[in-house]
Protein backbone atom coordinates (compact mmCIF):
# COMPACT_ATOMS: atom_id res chain seq x y z
CA UNK A 1 0.00 0.00 0.00
CA UNK A 2 2.81 2.71 0.53
CA UNK A 3 3.97 2.56 -2.89
CA UNK A 4 0.01 3.22 -4.19
CA UNK A 5 0.00 6.30 -1.72
CA UNK A 6 3.27 7.56 -2.31
CA UNK A 7 2.05 7.51 -6.50
CA UNK A 8 -0.44 9.43 -5.08
CA UNK A 9 1.38 12.02 -3.20
CA UNK A 10 3.67 13.26 -5.92
CA UNK A 11 1.41 12.83 -9.22
CA UNK A 12 0.32 16.82 -8.61
CA UNK A 13 4.27 17.64 -8.48
CA UNK A 14 4.58 15.87 -11.69
CA UNK A 15 1.86 17.37 -13.05
CA UNK A 16 3.36 20.99 -11.91
CA UNK A 17 6.69 19.65 -13.25
CA UNK A 18 5.50 18.90 -16.38
CA UNK A 19 3.77 22.32 -17.11
CA UNK A 20 7.07 24.09 -15.92
CA UNK A 21 9.34 21.45 -18.42
CA UNK A 22 6.89 22.11 -21.57
CA UNK A 23 5.02 24.93 -20.62
CA UNK A 24 1.45 23.41 -21.08
CA UNK A 25 -0.49 21.92 -18.15
CA UNK A 26 -2.30 18.42 -18.66
CA UNK A 27 -3.70 17.33 -15.73
CA UNK A 28 -6.00 14.82 -17.79
CA UNK A 29 -3.25 12.93 -20.19
CA UNK A 30 -1.53 12.75 -16.64
CA UNK A 31 -4.24 10.93 -14.49
CA UNK A 32 -5.24 8.95 -17.64
CA UNK A 33 -2.15 7.47 -18.42
CA UNK A 34 -1.79 6.80 -14.60
CA UNK A 35 -5.00 5.30 -14.73
CA UNK A 36 -4.33 3.28 -17.88
CA UNK A 37 -0.64 1.95 -16.31
CA UNK A 38 -2.60 1.12 -13.03
CA UNK A 39 -4.67 -1.28 -14.94
CA UNK A 40 -1.95 -2.66 -17.14
CA UNK A 41 -0.28 -3.53 -14.17
CA UNK A 42 -3.30 -5.35 -11.98
CA UNK A 43 -4.06 -7.58 -15.46
CA UNK A 44 0.11 -8.12 -15.26
CA UNK A 45 0.00 -8.96 -11.57
CA UNK A 46 -3.50 -11.45 -12.04
CA UNK A 47 -1.39 -13.04 -14.87
CA UNK A 48 2.00 -13.31 -12.83
CA UNK A 49 0.09 -14.64 -10.08
CA UNK A 50 -1.62 -16.93 -12.05
CA UNK A 51 1.78 -17.96 -12.99
CA UNK A 52 3.05 -18.00 -9.61
CA UNK A 53 1.15 -20.80 -8.56
CA UNK A 54 1.39 -22.92 -11.35
CA UNK A 55 5.19 -22.78 -10.99
CA UNK A 56 4.79 -23.98 -7.92
CA UNK A 57 2.60 -26.76 -8.59
CA UNK A 58 -0.38 -25.61 -6.60
CA UNK A 59 -3.31 -28.18 -7.00
CA UNK A 60 -6.56 -26.86 -5.06
CA UNK A 61 -8.68 -28.92 -2.77
CA UNK A 62 -5.67 -31.17 -1.86
CA UNK A 63 -3.28 -30.97 0.50
CA UNK A 64 -0.15 -29.13 -0.78
CA UNK A 65 3.21 -30.57 -0.82
CA UNK A 66 6.03 -28.98 1.58
CA UNK A 67 7.54 -27.49 -1.82
CA UNK A 68 3.88 -25.91 -2.40
CA UNK A 69 3.93 -24.49 0.66
CA UNK A 70 7.32 -22.91 0.74
CA UNK A 71 6.69 -21.80 -2.91
CA UNK A 72 3.67 -19.78 -1.59
CA UNK A 73 6.17 -18.37 1.27
CA UNK A 74 8.31 -17.13 -1.06
CA UNK A 75 5.06 -15.44 -3.67
CA UNK A 76 3.67 -13.89 -0.33
CA UNK A 77 6.69 -12.48 1.32
CA UNK A 78 9.58 -12.85 -1.08
CA UNK A 79 8.43 -11.58 -4.00
CA UNK A 80 7.09 -8.27 -2.57
CA UNK A 81 10.36 -7.52 -0.59
CA UNK A 82 12.50 -7.73 -3.28
CA UNK A 83 9.77 -5.52 -5.96
CA UNK A 84 9.72 -3.28 -2.67
CA UNK A 85 13.14 -3.06 -2.72
CA UNK A 86 13.36 -2.29 -6.45
CA UNK A 87 10.75 0.19 -6.91
CA UNK A 88 12.87 2.20 -3.42
CA UNK A 89 15.94 2.24 -5.77
CA UNK A 90 13.82 3.01 -9.00
CA UNK A 91 12.23 6.19 -6.49
CA UNK A 92 15.29 6.73 -4.74
CA UNK A 93 17.85 7.81 -7.70
CA UNK A 94 14.86 8.26 -10.45
CA UNK A 95 12.55 10.62 -8.70
CA UNK A 96 14.77 13.93 -8.90
CA UNK A 97 12.27 16.25 -8.18
CA UNK A 98 13.29 17.27 -4.53
CA UNK A 99 11.92 19.66 -2.28
CA UNK A 100 14.26 22.50 -3.42
CA UNK A 101 13.59 21.89 -7.19
CA UNK A 102 9.71 21.75 -6.70
CA UNK A 103 9.93 25.30 -4.45
CA UNK A 104 11.94 26.63 -7.68
CA UNK A 105 9.47 25.23 -10.09
CA UNK A 106 6.60 26.59 -7.86
CA UNK A 107 7.98 30.02 -7.59
CA UNK A 108 8.25 30.03 -11.62
CA UNK A 109 4.91 28.69 -12.33
CA UNK A 110 3.31 31.39 -10.02
CA UNK A 111 5.22 34.20 -11.97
Amino acid sequence: MVPNILVWAFISDVIDYGEWKTGVRQEGTTYSLYSFMRKLSQAIAGWGAAMGLALIGYVPNVAQSPETLFGFKVIMALLPAIACVICFIIFKYGYLLDDEKFRKISADLSA
